[in-house]
């Protein structure tokens, strides 16, 4: 880069913090510091990003996506998105959304806008079922990892009954065959039982993070959804936030054909003849 280019850029930033301090809109600020910081990591990362390392988003995968700052009327933000693409290889970088907004208080369902279409509850109540899954899922994992660490406690009271001896009458029979046939497979047990613990602590530490990911996400969620069809782009997938893998909160969760078909129906009525 040049230094007149510098100059330039460096003269667009001191005209921008100019025009911010005498605004009257505070939050627009807070809003573009956010997004410069974001589009500043994106040019940073974008030479070595690879959509092969994400997951994939077949249609009607829910994702949240930073639109960034955009202008006027035009969507932007941190939202949630449903994906369209019908067929779509991994590698490709791009992907075709729909922007999905919440239902705000006092909204009337029944005077949306020409480009909007009401989802329902659909993605709260999947995001709900797949806590309770999770939840299921870690209570078992800790009831098992429990019955090893019981299996632990009893293979230690083996060994110390095995190695109690009276001082009066004789030592620990380490010549006696049979005795050390017994310790050997004691001691075998108890590692092969403290193996598994470990395994399954970490098991366990898995499923309480990705509880507590869908918990926290879910926080963030509001009950409804309405899809702005009038609003559908195509992004960048380094916009994405989650799902980027399995362990993420919103991995696996799809909108219905139903809800699909709405989306679908209004596409139809905004640009086909």
């Amino acid at each position: 880069m040049s230094n007149a280019e510098k100059e330039e850029i460096l003269k667009v930033m001191e005209n921008l913090i100019d025009y911010l301090e005498k605004s009257k809109k505070p939050k627009r600020s807070i809003m573009l510091q956010k997004w410069l910081k974001s589009y500043a990591w994106y040019l940073k990362h974008e030479d070595d990003f690879s959509p092969m390392n994400l997951c994939k988003y077949p249609r009607g995968t829910i994702i949240k996506v930073n639109f960034g700052y955009r202008v006027n009327h035009e969507f932007g933000g941190v939202h949630y998105a449903v994906t369209l693409n019908k067929i779509q290889p991994q590698s490709d970088d791009l992907v075709t959304v729909v922007p999905l907004t919440s239902v705000k208080k006092n909204k009337d369902l029944s005077k949306l806008r020409s480009g909007e279409v009401y989802l329902g509850d659909e993605i709260y109540t999947k995001m709900m079922y797949k806590l309770r899954d999770r939840g299921i899922a870690l209570k078992q994992s800790f009831d098992h990892i429990s019955e090893i660490y019981n299996g632990i406690e009893q293979i230690n009271n083996d060994l110390m009954t095995l190695i109690q001896f009276d001082y009066t009458k004789e030592a620990i029979p380490f010549n006696d065959p049979e005795w050390r046939k017994n310790f050997i497979q004691t001691a075998q047990n108890k590692e092969k039982y403290e193996a598994e613990f470990l395994n399954y602590k970490k098991v366990v530490e898995h499923e309480y993070e990705h509880s507590l990911k869908v918990s926290n996400e879910i926080e963030f969620m509001k009950s409804g959804s309405i899809a702005l069809v009038n609003q559908i782009m195509t992004i960048s997938k380094m916009r994405i936030r989650d799902p980027i893998n399995t362990r993420c909160a919103l991995s696996g969760i799809r909108l219905s054909n139903e809800g699909l078909d709405l989306i679908d129906s209004k596409m139809k009525e905004l640009f086909t003849y």
